[in-house]
């Protein structure tokens, strides 16, 4: 299609344009900025980050084997057929969610023509293909009825967003080297104390205060005046995960024991029926937890297969239409009478619209 055009087009032979153009003096490719994934998303504005490491995963065979029902190897290879992209091969992958839509990071090494050349035939209208550096191409348009963006960065990562383009566009300005004020993800004011948390954890869910609504209920109401929140996961067994939650606030300014309030939060969470149905009231080993002036944690183990089964039962559809496959018609009947899961949407906390606009005006 539109891609594949303008590859021909690199088919014809040279013109005498095209000699005087290599004799004339080529101007310097100013370099790109290549950092961790992380680096190329702001702190304004974000609700939640999911980080995890698809590669490490995929090499721990035992944890796969148990993640099968809910990630069968036969999806992620049509997954991968389909978009060029085998979540399986990146070393790093994050998903973000903003106020106006969701950001998907992939780092990969990898040529990412199959991946773009996928995503321009998906498109259905408004098709516009912009390339601003020799390694970064943007495309955007409209998939369905909503508006996405991919931006390839040749060698380094591939960035998607579902909604507004701005999200890609502030990736696409940290590549260039940009936004010298805006802070990264890891740099703001509630999340700086999580940069180091969960090392070596190939899973991390990280979300900034305040938290707004029902979150504000949440773990016996520390999220209240928590200023961030973090949860990692690591496989340590071959059917146990390894599970830190960390919960950062002012503890001391406040008057609140933490230790208390989170225990009891999570001795009802595991005795509640969503608990039950993960198995967290039957954990590979009781949960401790500690605090210090600014941070309450709770470490434990969690059995896998549990957690599997629950999470196909009350999501799986929805993980398959996350990844924009139809079901097949193995997951057709699961898909129509799955359980829905209560409680308030995934993304914690609120952020004003006009942080978006800023930073898409410094973008551009």
């Amino acid at each position: 299609m539109l891609l594949t055009a303008c590859a021909g087009l690199a088919c014809r032979g040279p013109t005498p344009a095209d000699a005087a153009s290599d004799r004339a003096p080529r101007a310097q490719v100013a370099p790109l900025f290549e950092g961790a994934l992380l680096d190329y998303v702001p702190a304004g504005g974000i609700n939640w980050v999911f980080h995890g490491e698809p590669l490490a995963v995929s090499r721990n065979r035992d944890l796969t084997r148990r993640l099968e029902p809910l990630l069968p190897a036969e999806r992620l290879d049509a997954y991968a057929q389909a978009t060029g992209i085998d979540l399986r091969r990146l070393p790093s992958a994050a998903v973000v969610g903003f106020d106006l839509g969701t950001l998907y990071l992939a780092e990969t090494g990898e040529d990412l023509s199959p991946a773009a050349e996928a995503f321009a035939e998906r498109l259905v209208a408004g098709v516009d293909v912009k390339r601003t550096h020799p390694r970064l191409t943007r495309i955007s348009g409209v998939i369905g009825q909503t508006p996405q963006s991919m931006l390839s960065f040749d060698g380094k990562l591939l960035a998607v967003a579902v909604g507004d383009p701005t999200t890609v566009r502030i990736v696409e300005a940290f590549a260039h080297g940009k936004l010298k004020r805006t802070r990264r993800v890891l740099e703001g004011a509630a999340l700086r104390s999580f940069r180091n948390f969960g090392s070596g954890a190939p899973l991390r869910f990280l979300a900034p205060g305040p938290f707004e609504g029902p979150w504000m209920y949440g773990a016996a109401g520390l999220l209240a005046v928590a200023s961030g929140l973090g949860i990692a996961a690591r496989p340590v067994a071959p059917d146990s995960l390894e599970v830190t939650i960390a919960i950062d606030g002012p503890w001391t300014a406040e008057n609140i024991d933490p230790v208390v309030k989170l225990r009891h939060a999570w001795e009802a969470l595991a005795l509640s029926s969503t608990g039950r149905l993960f198995g967290l009231h039957e954990p590979s080993s009781p949960p401790t937890l500690s605090a210090s002036e600014k941070r309450v944690e709770l470490f434990g183990e969690l059995r896998v297969s549990p957690i599997v089964d629950g999470l196909k039962a009350a999501v799986s559809a929805d993980v398959w239409e996350m990844l924009d496959l139809e079901p097949t018609s193995a997951h057709d009947e699961g898909a129509q009478e799955r359980t829905s899961a209560s409680g308030p949407e995934i993304g914690p906390g609120t952020s004003p619209q006009s942080t978006h606009e800023s930073l898409g005006r410094e973008a551009r």
